[in-house]
């Protein structure tokens, strides 16, 4: 092993993990060293039910953002980091309304910071 992949758990120790079953979408933020997590978000939650008419539409995807960012910044979390390969539909929706929250999302096989374009809506570029 590596020194780099073993300092990089240290160096950047929370991990975004966003799960879409068929009827809901999950999202958490876990701290790498120490195996726990940090913040959750479920629609299937009883918080989330009364809110939101359907469990997997986009107006779902950024509210689960949202409040994912809002529970990670309670945990004094502000940078995580992600290991996705596209960032496109859904997914790019959720981590949109992370990073409009002000939550760093940074890619882990390139190393560069996810970012909004000023002039553009829901797309990411690589800062």
């Amino acid at each position: 092993m590596s020194f780099r992949r073993e300092s990089d758990k240290y160096m950047r120790p929370y991990f975004l993990i966003i799960d879409f079953p068929k009827r809901s979408i999950h999202a958490k933020i876990v701290h790498r060293a120490q195996h726990t997590t940090v913040a959750s978000v479920g629609t299937n939650s009883r918080d989330l039910k009364a809110f939101l008419p359907d469990k997997t539409d986009l107006a779902a995807c950024r509210f689960t953002g949202e409040l994912l960012a809002r529970r990670a910044k309670e945990a004094d979390c502000y940078a995580v980091a992600f290991n996705g390969s596209r960032v496109e539909g859904r997914l790019a929706v959720v981590i949109d309304s992370l990073v409009d929250c002000g939550i760093s999302v940074y890619r882990m096989d390139r190393e560069i910071l996810l970012s909004r374009e000023p002039g553009k809506n829901s797309s990411f570029s690589s800062r």
